[in-house]
């Protein structure tokens, strides 16, 4: 059987060191939960995510993208899981550039979710299929939703995901021959970073990524907690650094992996991109909506950008909603928690509307 590249066999000495960082964690762990009662509002809210997040953190801030890969099965793996679960026989096309598309739901609906998952660039697709198999069931029968899987980092490094983003929205419009004003783009933190991207190509084609010219505008986007910055200088860095699963010292190894020895501009760090940057935009995508937690890392960079963006396009609407982390949506289902969270609630809102408009 072939080896699955996205699930790494690792060695005695990186399983090793991953048990002494796991074992790290447990430890600091159980010490959180005894001083949480201290905690006050610098942690999160609730005593279970503020435990369950400082273990989070601590993971992320060490391991090596192999030894988090090594844990979790591959985006495709975790779809044909999915669809077996739910009764469906899974459909899979290759794309350019070893890009995969798996479709969730009819083929022939009348609208597109083009979804692209979070992670860092470094972890696989899991908790998006349950999320986006929910928002599809509550928003319309005649909405399909594909998922894109792109290659993860360190083994693919930028501007290779930017290539395949662009690729899929390609293939859906010449292949799949959907209308563009019939197709949404949708990311969760590292995929709406990807998503920010597809939109910088539409409105600058990249030197090294064929252009794509649409020949009218897409229907809408949807952020769920976009990573639009690897600068993490904005002061809810420091005040939502005990608040949130995300944490800087993560970040920054997942901003690494994904670079490599690339250079930072407006397709891979938005962020840094002018409002000008964004001209023209009301000509790429009908509507935009941006929403992230009150609480999360990122959240005033995420503010900032889409200030910038409703400069040049009025129909923007953001979201930030109180005492709520990072991307909940695929989060909260990540640590077991059954509570819809008020981000999810407004994805499906916003998504409703846009459908029936």
């Amino acid at each position: 059987m072939a080896k699955n590249p996205e699930r790494p066999q690792l060695g005695f000495r990186e399983r090793l060191g991953f048990t002494l960082i796991l074992f790290r964690a447990l430890s600091t762990t159980s010490l959180t939960l005894l001083a949480s009662p201290l905690r006050g509002k610098s942690g999160a809210p609730d005593l279970y995510k503020h435990v369950y997040y400082h273990a989070i953190r601590s993971i992320n801030a060490r391991a090596s993208a192999r030894q988090l890969q090594s844990v979790f099965p591959s985006t495709e793996e975790c779809y044909r899981n999915f669809a077996a679960t739910n009764g469906f026989p899974p459909e899979t096309v290759a794309l350019a550039f070893g890009a995969k598309a798996h479709w969730l739901g009819d083929r022939s609906a009348h609208n597109i979710l083009l979804f692209f998952h979070g992670g860092g660039y470094i972890y696989p697709a899991t908790k998006q299929f349950d999320f986006l198999w929910c928002l599809k069931e509550s928003v319309s029968d005649d909405l399909a939703v594909v998922v894109l899987q792109y290659s993860l980092a360190p083994g693919g490094q930028y501007p290779l995901q930017l290539r395949q983003g662009v690729e899929l929205l390609r293939h859906i419009i010449h292949d799949a021959d959907k209308k563009a004003s019939n197709v949404i783009l949708g990311g969760d933190s590292a995929g709406g970073n990807l998503a920010l991207g597809v939109l910088s190509h539409l409105l600058h084609p990249h030197s090294s990524i064929q252009a794509l010219a649409l020949s009218e505008p897409l229907k809408g986007v949807i952020f769920l907690s976009p990573w639009v910055g690897f600068q993490m200088t904005a002061p809810s860095y420091t005040r939502n650094q005990q608040k949130d699963l995300v944490g800087v010292r993560g970040l920054k190894k997942s901003a690494s992996f994904f670079m490599g020895e690339g250079k930072t501009d407006e397709y891979n760090q938005p962020s840094c991109a002018e409002a000008e940057w964004w001209q023209g935009l009301k000509d790429v995508v009908g509507e935009i909506f941006i929403t992230a937690g009150a609480d999360e890392l990122m959240v005033d960079d995420i503010e900032a950008i889409s200030e910038k963006i409703k400069a040049v396009h009025p129909k923007t609407s953001t979201l930030i909603t109180p005492g709520e982390g990072h991307d909940l949506p695929i989060m909260d289902r990540a640590i077991g928690w059954k509570v819809e969270s008020l981000q999810e609630k407004a994805a499906k809102a916003w998504l409703a509307e846009l459908q029936a408009a």
